[in-house]
């Protein structure tokens, strides 16, 4: 959110209903009222101290150099609060990086680029990692496409693929890759952008190369047909391998 929009406001618009706030009894500052756990204190900005190894969603422990250091003063709960802990590569910290990732760039990309069909994150790249499947459309709009995401802080590599492609399955992206792509001219590296602190490999204060893929193949692979199984012979041996798998 940008500075001086009110996270309390936020989160009662995205609930539809305002959230309950009361005054933190020591500070008298503003807190939800239902909150599990409330911890008041001071944030001494004099006091910097070294903090970490800290285990990121990135699968990494980072140290932090310093940072000020919060005296807590006092310590309230609920009866039998319930403490809410992401750890470290866990899907749902994952997953809330990637809802973050995708709300930067979802809400007008098809107002920009009106040929993008869908899109998908690869699970546990915290938002990094980006596969994109578009209609038929030429190279220029795919690069133009590929160079706006790759602009965005949180995204380091883009695949763009045709329709026929599950951008949910992995192994049918990396398949489009290898058969529609070729590197020397479909693949687009840039340096000196803005990336995540949370990935080792960058330069701090955070800055990285960043690759997006065409593997769309609308001009490479014209002519040449996808092998396709009729829907019905699918369905028919799925029965019968489930019908063998029960004996």
């Amino acid at each position: 959110m940008p500075p001086g929009v009110d996270k309390l406001e936020l989160a009662g618009g995205l609930r539809g209903e305002p959230v309950e706030i009361t005054p933190g009894e020591l500070t008298g500052i503003e807190v939800p009222a239902r909150a599990e756990f409330l911890l008041e204190g001071k944030l001494d900005p004099r006091d910097e101290r070294k903090d970490g190894p800290l285990g990121e969603i990135c699968g990494y422990y980072l140290q932090v150099p310093s940072t000020p250091t919060f005296k807590v003063e006092r310590i309230w709960h609920r009866t039998s609060p319930i403490y809410h802990a992401l750890l470290p590569r866990s899907r749902e910290a994952d997953l809330m990086l990637t809802l973050v990732a995708e709300a930067i760039f979802s809400p007008r990309i098809r107002e920009l680029f009106p040929f993008v069909k869908d899109f998908a994150f690869t699970p546990h790249t915290f938002g990094s990692s980006l596969v994109v499947k578009v209609k038929e459309t030429s190279g220029e709009d795919v690069r133009a496409l590929i160079v706006h995401l790759l602009s965005l802080g949180m995204i380091k590599k883009v695949v763009v693929v045709d329709e026929e492609v599950d951008i949910q399955n992995g192994w049918e992206v990396d398949w489009a890759v290898v058969t529609r792509c070729q590197p020397m001219e479909d693949v687009i590296i840039v340096d000196g952008l803005k990336g995540q602190a949370i990935d080792p490999s960058s330069s701090r204060p955070p800055r990285t190369s960043k690759i997006g893929i065409d593997a769309t193949g609308f001009e490479r692979v014209k002519g040449w047909e996808r092998v396709s199984f009729p829907k019905e012979a699918e369905e028919k041996a799925a029965s019968y391998m489930s019908k063998l798998l029960r004996q």
